[in-house]
Order: C-alpha cells, then structure tokens, then sequence
C-alpha cells in the first residue's frame, strides 16, 4: 500500500461537511483513510489515505464528489527517525 495526500480547496465549507467526506471516504472501497487536516479561512483540506493507486484515490473522490486540487503519493519521516 502507497500513501497519498489530496489537497483540495473547499471555500465556505465548515467542520461539519468536512467530517461527512471524511467518513465517505473511510467508506470507500480500496481506500483506507488516516486523517484529515484543514483549515477553514481559506477552505484548505488536506488528506492523508492509503490506497494500492493514485487512480483508486482519484475515484474515491470523484464517487463523493470530492474535488481536488492534486494528489500525490507521499512517503513519512516518524518520531523516530529523527531521534
């Protein structure tokens, strides 16, 4: 399984609506959903998922009508690493 961040720009979107895409996606076939930042000013959503593609990822979204500005597979350096 790879990882991939989606950046997506949801202006005047709230809380609300952001926890029901994150739940759409933790329900979504080929997809494991990890966590969600965001940030409401400018409407700034950033995802972070587990998928064996991008293009599972890509579909995901689309099924919820989720646009996005990219996605990108990404790799992490944990607490560990850097002790």
């Amino acid at each position: 399984m790879s990882r991939f961040l989606d950046i997506h720009t949801v202006p005047g979107v709230g809380r609300e609506a952001i926890l029901q895409a994150c739940k759409a996606m933790k329900a979504a076939p080929g997809v494991t959903f990890i966590a969600c930042h965001y940030e409401l000013t400018e409407g700034k959503v950033f995802c972070l998922t587990e998928a064996e593609s991008e293009e599972i990822v890509r579909d995901a979204n689309a099924n919820i009508n989720l646009p996005y500005e990219s996605i990108r597979q990404v790799k992490a350096i944990a607490p560990a690493d850097v002790a």
